[in-house]
C-alpha cells in the first residue's frame, strides 16, 4: 500500500491522472501482444516509472547482484511467491502529450531476500534522491518499443536482423509430443521399436509399454485410429529415420514422416531442405537470464527448443519449391538471400549466389563469426536479447571474405555431424590434446561396469522433463601440460561421470560454454544420466564428451580472432541507401 501512496504523491507532484500496475514481463517482453500494448500506451500516457521486481522463477532468474531472486511477495518458509517475474509501473497522463514521452526505469534494489528487497523499496518511499534510481529508456521501434534501457553501441540499431538478410522467414523446428518415442540417441534401438510400431500382427497392448507415447490419446490425435491409417497408407521407410538436433551439440535420430498426425508438429517445408542444405539456427528474442551465443548451427531437422526460445532455422541455400504438375521435387538450389542481400553481394563484385554455392552462403559464414564473438554480445547485449541478432555487413569484398572464412572454422565446430581436423579427427593439435581425456581414479582402463553416468547430473526421462542435476565436478589447478593463456586463470575442472570414471581437464570457459540458454556440456549430460538413459553409456558416447569438450575448447581458443574481425567490421560498416 505504501507503494500506492507514493504514486499517489507522484501523481499529484507532476499535475496529472495516472494508473497503477502490477503486470508481468509486459514492459520489455518482445511478444507482438506486448509491442503492441506499449504501442497504446504511449499513445495514452505521457510519463512512466517501471519498477523492476525481478522473481521469475520460470527461468531462475537472477538479480542485478548475480543472486537469485525471490519475487517480493515471498514469504520466507511459507511461500516463494508468484513464479512470473513482475513489475510495478505507474503511468501518468499529464494533458501534455506534444511534450516527448517520458519512460524511466528502476533496477537498483539488489537484495537477494524478499524481506530485505521490500523493506529497500519501501524505505525509497522517503528517499529525497530518489529519482536518481531512475535511468531513462528510449522506445523505438528498433527495440520494439521497449520501456527497458537498452545498452547496445551506437550503430547496432542500423545494422540488418537476420530475417531482412533472409529471402524466406526461418522454419519453425519440429514437435514430437510423443513421449519421445520418435526419436533416440541411438538407431538400432529407434528402427527396432518403429518397425514393430508399422508391424500389423502386432496389437496395441502388447506394444503400449514399447511405445507408450503413441498409445496415449492427445489433442487431435487417437493412438488406435492412428496407428490403423499409418499401417494402411505407408510402409515403414529407413529413409525416415534421420538426424535430429534436440539441442545443441546434442543430435539424435529420430523417426521423420509428415503423414499426419504421428508428429505433432512436422513441418515439411524443413524436411524439404533437409539433407539439400544447413541451418543457421537463431531466435526471435530470448527470456534466457544467461542465454549465452544466440546463434548455432545444424545439419538435422530441428527441434523446436533447440534453442531456449523461438528458435527459427534458416536454410543457407533454398531447394525449389514443388511444382504441381511434378511428380518429384525439383533439384536446383538458389542462394537464401533477401533482395538487398544480393544487391550487396553485387556490390562487392561477388559471383551471383544463386550460381555459386559458396558465394550464397558467405552472409550467413559472417553472421556466425558476428556471433561467436563475446565483444560483440558485451557491446550489444540488450539489443541481441530483445530481437533477432542485427549483424553489420562488412564495407569491403576482402573484410567479407575474411570474415566468412572464420565463420566456416565456427560453423565446422558447431555441426556435430562435421568431423573437424585436428579437434576430433586426425593429429589432435597440441593445445586440446590434454582436454577431457578420459581417466580413471587409481589409472587404468576403463571397465564395462564404469560406463554408467550416475553422478548427478539429471532425473525424469522417460515421458517426463529430463531435469537437469548438479553432477559432480572436481576443481583444481591446471597442471604444466595443461595450461593454456586463452582460457584466463579459472581452475579447471575433472567432470565424473560416477565414483570411479572422469573426463579429466576440462577448463571453466569450456564447461561454462553456453548457446541459446543452455549450458553444452552440462546439458547432454543431464540426458544421459543412468536415470534418464536407463542404460550404461557406451564406449562411443564417452569419447563424444571429449570430442565436445575439444570444439568448444576450439571456439574459445577462436575468441580474440573473432572479436578483432567484429571490431574490424563494426568499424567499416557497409551503409545501404
Amino acid at each position: 500500500m505504501r507503494f500506492f501512496r507514493l504514486a499517489e504523491r507522484r501523481i499529484a507532484e507532476k499535475g496529472g491522472r495516472g494508473v497503477v500496475s502490477f503486470i508481468s514481463n509486459y514492459s520489455w517482453s518482445s511478444e507482438p501482444s506486448f509491442v503492441v500494448l506499449r504501442e497504446r500506451l504511449l499513445k495514452n500516457f505521457d510519463k512512466f516509472w517501471i519498477e523492476n521486481m525481478h522473481g521469475n522463477r520460470n527461468i531462475s532468474e537472477y538479480a542485478p547482484d548475480g543472486h537469485t531472486s525471490e519475487t517480493v511477495f515471498a514469504q520466507e518458509g511459507f511461500s516463494p511467491g508468484i513464479r512470473q517475474g513482475v513489475v510495478i509501473s505507474l503511468w501518468v497522463k499529464t494533458g501534455q502529450s506534444e511534450k516527448p514521452k517520458q519512460v524511466l526505469y528502476c533496477d537498483s534494489f539488489n537484495q537477494a531476500k524478499a524481506k530485505e528487497r521490500r523493506q529497500a523499496l519501501l524505505s525509497s518511499l522517503d528517499d529525497p534522491h530518489r529519482e536518481t534510481r531512475y535511468v531513462k529508456a528510449t522506445p523505438t521501434a528498433g527495440n520494439r518499443l521497449s520501456f527497458k534501457p537498452s545498452d547496445v553501441a551506437r550503430a547496432y540499431a542500423n545494422w540488418p536482423t537476420l530475417i531482412m538478410l533472409a529471402r524466406k522467414l526461418p522454419l519453425p523446428g519440429v514437435e514430437e509430443c510423443r513421449a519421445g518415442d520418435l526419436f533416440d540417441i541411438n538407431r538400432d534401438a529407434l528402427e527396432k521399436r518403429i518397425k514393430q510400431y508399422f508391424d500389423p500382427t502386432k496389437n496395441a497392448e502388447d506394444l503400449k509399454p514399447i511405445l507408450p507415447g503413441l498409445f496415449q490419446e492427445g489433442a487431435n490425435f487417437h493412438p488406435v485410429s492412428a496407428r490403423a491409417k499409418f499401417i494402411a497408407s505407408e510402409l515403414f521407410g529407413a529413409d525416415n529415420i534421420v538426424r535430429y538436433a534436440a539441442r545443441p551439440f546434442d543430435t539424435r535420430w529420430c523417426y521423420h514422416t509428415i503423414c499426419p498426425p504421428l508428429w505433432n508438429r512436422s513441418r515439411p517445408a524443413l524436411r524439404q531442405q533437409l539433407g539439400v542444405t544447413k541451418f543457421l539456427v537463431s531466435r526471435f528474442n530470448t527470456a534466457a537470464s544467461i542465454e549465452g551465443f544466440p546463434l548455432a548451427m545444424t545439419s538435422g531437422l530441428m527441434d523446436k527448443q533447440m534453442i531456449n526460445r523461438n528458435p527459427g532455422a534458416i536454410p543457407l541455400v533454398i531447394q525449389a519449391e514443388k511444382n504441381a504438375t511434378q511428380a518429384d521435387w525439383f533439384q536446383s538450389v538458389s542462394s537464401n538471400l533477401s533482395p538487398m542481400s544480393v544487391e550487396y553481394i553485387k556490390q562487392l563484385g561477388l559471383p551471383c549466389p544463386d550460381t555459386d554455392r559458396d558465394t550464397a552462403e558467405l552472409i550467413w559464414m559472417h553472421a556466425l563469426a558476428i556471433g561467436y564473438s563475446p565483444a560483440y554480445l558485451n557491446d550489444n547485449a540488450d539489443g541481441i536479447r530483445e530481437n533477432w541478432p542485427r549483424i553489420p555487413l562488412p564495407e569491403t569484398r576482402e573484410a567479407l571474405l575474411a570474415s566468412a572464412a572464420l565463420g566456416r572454422e565456427v560453423a565446422a565446430l558447431l555441426d556435430t555431424e562435421t568431423s573437424v581436423p585436428g579437434v576430433t579427427s586426425g593429429s589432435i593439435r597440441d593445445e586440446l590434446k590434454t582436454i577431457a581425456v578420459v581417466s580413471r581414479v587409481g589409472g587404468g582402463a576403463l571397465k564395462p561396469a564404469e560406463f554408467f553416468l550416475t553422478a548427478g547430473w539429471g532425473s525424469g526421462g522417460h515421458g517426463s522433463p529430463t531435469m537437469p542435476g548438479k553432477g559432480k565436478t572436481a576443481p583444481r589447478a591446471a597442471g604444466i601440460d595443461e595450461q593454456n593463456a586463452d582460457f584466463g586463470s579459472a581452475p579447471t575442472l575433472d567432470v565424473y561421470l560416477n565414483a570411479t570414471a572422469y573426463w579429466r581437464n576440462i577448463s571453466q570457459p569450456v564447461y561454462d560454454f553456453t548457446i541459446g540458454g543452455y549450458q553444452v556440456i552440462k546439458k547432454w549430460l543431464s540426458y544421459r544420466d543412468q536415470r534418464v538413459l536407463g542404460r550404461a553409456m557406451t564406449m562411443a558416447e564417452i569419447m563424444e564428451v571429449t570430442a565436445m569438450a575439444r570444439r568448444l575448447a576450439a571456439l574459445v581458443l577462436m575468441q580474440p580472432r573473432l572479436d578483432k574481425n567484429y571490431h574490424a567490421v563494426a568499424a567499416a560498416t557497409w551503409t545501404f541507401s
